[in-house]
Formats: C-alpha cells, structure tokens, sequence
C-alpha cells in the first residue's frame, strides 16, 4: 500500500463535528451537492466492480489502471475522491475511512488480477476477501451518506414524518442486507433517561439542542458503516451491522458510559449529564423490519425497569 493514504481511527465519528455551520440555505444546497456526489460515486464503483469481473472470469486481459500500483487513484471513484473539495465530505471522519477501504480493495484487485493474468490459480479466500471489500465499500459510501444526512438534521431538523420516512428506509436496508448476506445486524432503540424533567427544567428548544448534543456524542463513537437516527421526539434508533447481540450489548454499554461522563450544555440553563437507556433487538430469518423496532421497544421498556442495569438485550418473555 502507498503511504499516501489518509489517516483515520479505528472508530471514527458517523455524526458531526461541532464547528459552526453555514447558513441554513447554502447549507441544503451543498448538502444536496455533496449526497448526489456520493450517489454518483457509488454509481461509478458499482460499474467499475462489473466491468473488472467480466474481464476476471472471462480471462480478458486486465485494464493496466486496476494492476498499477496507485490503482486506487486511476479509476473514477479514485479520481473523484482525491480531488473533493466539499467541506461536507472532506472534513467528516468517515470520509478518511472511505479512502482507506476502497485503496484496500484496488490492493486485493491488482493481487487477484496479477494472478489471472499469470496463470495462477486463485483461491477462494482471495477472492472472498476481495468481495468482502467491496460490499464493505459500498456500505462505507451509504455511511458517509447517512452522516451528511445527520449533519443535515442538526443544522434544520427534520419533520416527524420525513424522520419517520429516513429510520424507516434505514431498517428496510438492513433487513435487506440481513436476508442477502446473514450478517448479524443489531437494531437498538435509545433514550434520555429523566426526559420529561430535562424538559421541565430547560424548556422544550434547550430540550432540543440536548437532543443533538447527545446525538452527536453517540455518533462520535461509532463505526462508519452505523446509522443512527432521530426517533420522534424522544431519543435515536441505532442500526449495528455486523454485530452479533453479545457486541452489541458491549456497545450499547460503552456508550452509556460516554453519556454519563460527558456534560452536555443546554443553552442558558444548566449542564447536565444524560443517561442513556438502550434497548437491543436483532434481525432474524421471518422477522421484518415493524418486528425488530417492536422488540428492540420491548427490550428499551425492560432497562427501564431493571435495577443496576440501563442495557437490555431482548429476550421472548418480554414479549
């Protein structure tokens, strides 16, 4: 790998950074630029990965671009990548986590095109490897959308129904993903502990602005590829792919810790530090996506009412 690859953490942030933002106007209009950006540069990977299999299976000769070893830099997404200037995507952490992933699969694509072209067999777990690449390229490209789409909501909140619509969308994916790969995918609903105090205390707009200040610092400690949403005016839907319950469970924990250790500022009124309550649900073969939000409810009901815990994995008598 070259050593021109932008730096990135393990866990890097899926929500907002807290430097103030343009005007609400210029803000929708480069949001809309920088979400049709993505979609053309998931359009372009999605066209890239079926021409490089057509020349793989069928023996043609390999495009010299995918076996350079900048490969990463030649192809469209690459070129788009490396010369972005929107503020919107250079400045969000995700956006090093893409660059990381899609140079790490032109590394395994130049590997397994190397090998075809002299004649070697390729193995199975090299390919496997590969895919696995991809896919999680693809899902680091929906990520990035999905932060830009957060970044979005905190400038302008969005309305109950077009919230309702996006967490809707967002677990019909993961469903989908569920169905095609068996990947595990925990669903996890979250909420403020002591709303309605928070409430009493502060009023309904500090209220608000506590809401996003404990949004952005559950985002801040997710993987990229997380969705996290608003849910009505109580608290956030979280989607966890690749996480098997148990994971999930440990997630879930660490983030109510960085809940209980971070102050959260309300404006005029005074600092407060939040408790989160979490309730953890998963998807599995039948169960829809009404299915897991009703259980994932069920579990959240459940930490309420538990003595010593505030995670709840769900689990059949609480239906």
């Amino acid at each position: 790998m070259t050593s021109e690859r932008r730096e990135t953490d393990d866990r890097p942030a899926a929500g907002t950074d807290r430097t103030p933002g343009p005007a609400p106007q210029r803000f929708e209009a480069e949001t809309l630029d920088a979400l049709t950006q993505l979609h053309e540069a998931a359009d372009s990977h999605g066209r890239w990965l079926k021409a490089w299999h057509g020349r793989f299976i069928y023996r043609h000769p390999m495009e010299p671009d995918d076996l350079a070893e900048d490969a990463h830099r030649r192809c469209v997404l690459g070129r788009w990548y490396y010369a972005a200037r929107s503020p919107l995507l250079v400045n969000h952490p995700a956006f090093a986590a893409l660059g990381t992933v899609h140079e790490e699969m032109h590394d395994l694509a130049r590997n397994l095109g190397r090998a075809a072209a002299g004649g070697v067999p390729v193995e199975e777990p090299s390919y496997e490897r590969f895919m696995d690449k991809s896919l999680s390229l693809a899902e680091h490209i929906r990520a990035l959308q999905v932060g830009i789409l957060w970044q979005a909501a905190q400038a302008r909140p969005l309305a109950p129904g077009d919230q309702r619509r996006m967490t809707r969308r967002g677990l019909e994916q993961e469903c989908s993903r569920f169905e095609r790969t068996g990947q595990p995918c925990c669903v996890v609903r979250v909420d403020l502990d002591h709303r309605l105090s928070a409430v009493e205390t502060t009023g309904q707009p500090e209220w608000r602005q506590i809401l996003g200040q404990a949004g952005t610092l559950l985002a801040a400690h997710l993987r990229p590829y997380d969705s996290l949403f608003h849910f009505g005016d109580k608290g956030f839907l979280l989607c966890m792919p690749h996480t098997d319950p148990r994971t999930g469970r440990g997630v879930c924990e660490r983030l109510e810790a960085a809940l209980t250790q971070t102050p959260i500022h309300s404006g005029a009124g005074p600092e407060l530090r939040a408790a989160g309550v979490f309730g953890i649900a998963w998807f599995v073969a039948g169960l829809d996506p009404d299915g897991v939000l009703e259980r994932a409810e069920q579990a959240l009901r459940s930490a309420r009412e538990e003595r010593g815990g505030r995670v709840a994995l769900w689990s059949p008598d609480m239906a």
